[in-house]
């Protein structure tokens, strides 16, 4: 899911999760409207993001297919490709919108730099100064519209801004593989390609020294999801790419294993229910999608209407698939 190659790594199995617990909206308009099917096992859905109201008479839901912007505004049912204001003919990589504004929106592309919408998805405009051209996935801030971050392909620095797109700075941090922001302070934590943990308390706008998120950590941290929505305990969830789902109760400074979620330890996204403070989700490489309602202690996870399919193991880009 997010968290992805980058995040915010999302995929097919974590979009399901975006549509149905991320309180994102995504909304363009575009050319008649299309399926929007995976064709096995090489058409990705690599991106989905919807609004919180998203049902078969309302809400918006927009993926990416094929490199290219898809929107629904009918719970899935029919898909328009959107092409207005993008100017570049690079694939797109990922769009975010912002939790606080859903006007507010940026997308990114492998070539084509970074775009900005602010009024709901109906225009578009580039907004990519000191940024690289060719990105993996971009993140919004819950509690600023105006603080993102966005990611370089291919173990590129890691970008940020504090005014909506206009100009970016680099980090210093490469190979940004997740992000969390806190919704209710400006603790921000970006995971890596090599395990480790970057933090910082003032909305990224400095950071600290990272340090590994567990004592040897190797593989890469995919999925980031930071809940101090409860007083008393800032917890993180983390997701790993070879130890599982990872807990702190002490806003990231220390983790453990958390429970297991079935035979794959390989977490591909973690994400918090907009609606219930209790409730999480997560999903990984082949194991499906996972609920839970006590904040990450204990999980049910489910591949009921999910089949996997092998040749996408096969690819190089190696991404899980879902059918």
């Amino acid at each position: 899911m997010r968290g992805s190659a980058g995040v915010p790594g999302v995929r097919r199995a974590a979009g399901a999760l975006a549509a149905t617990a991320l309180a994102s909206a995504l909304v363009l308009v575009a050319a008649p409207p299309t399926p929007a099917f995976a064709h096995t096992p090489h058409d990705q859905i690599p991106s989905v993001a919807a609004t919180a109201d998203l049902g078969p008479d309302g809400g918006v839901a927009m993926v990416i297919s094929r490199d290219r912007l898809l929107r629904s505004t009918d719970g899935g049912q029919h898909w328009s490709r959107v092409v207005r204001g993008i100017t570049t003919a690079s694939p797109i990589a990922d769009v975010a919108v912002a939790p606080s504004d859903p006007d507010r929106m940026l997308l990114v592309s492998r070539g084509g730099g970074a775009f900005r919408s602010d009024d709901g998805g109906t225009s578009w405009r580039a907004v990519d100064e000191g940024l690289a051209l060719n990105l993996a996935w971009v993140a919004i801030s819950p509690r600023d519209p105006d603080v993102a971050v966005a990611s370089g392909a291919y173990g590129a620095p890691l970008y940020r801004t504090g005014d909506g797109g206009e100009h970016w700075e680099s980090t210093g941090i490469a190979g940004a593989a997740s992000v969390g922001f806190a919704a209710r302070s400006d603790l921000v934590l970006v995971g890596d390609l090599t395990g480790q943990l970057h933090r910082s308390d003032d909305a990224g706008t400095t950071w600290g020294s990272p340090k590994k998120i567990t004592e040897g950590a190797k593989a890469a941290v995919r999925a980031l999801a930071i809940d101090d929505r409860t007083d008393g305990e800032v917890r993180v969830l983390a997701g790993t790419d070879r130890e599982g789902l990872l807990v702190s109760t002490d806003g990231g400074a220390t983790f453990t294993a958390g429970t297991k979620l079935g035979k794959d330890d390989r977490v591909r996204d973690v994400a918090l229910s907009p609606a219930d403070a209790t409730t999480a989700f997560a999903s990984t490489w082949a194991g499906g999608a996972c609920r839970s309602t006590d904040r990450g202690d204990t999980w049910t996870c489910t591949r009921d209407g999910l089949s996997t399919d092998h040749q996408a193991d096969e690819l190089p880009t190696k991404l899980p698939q879902f059918g």
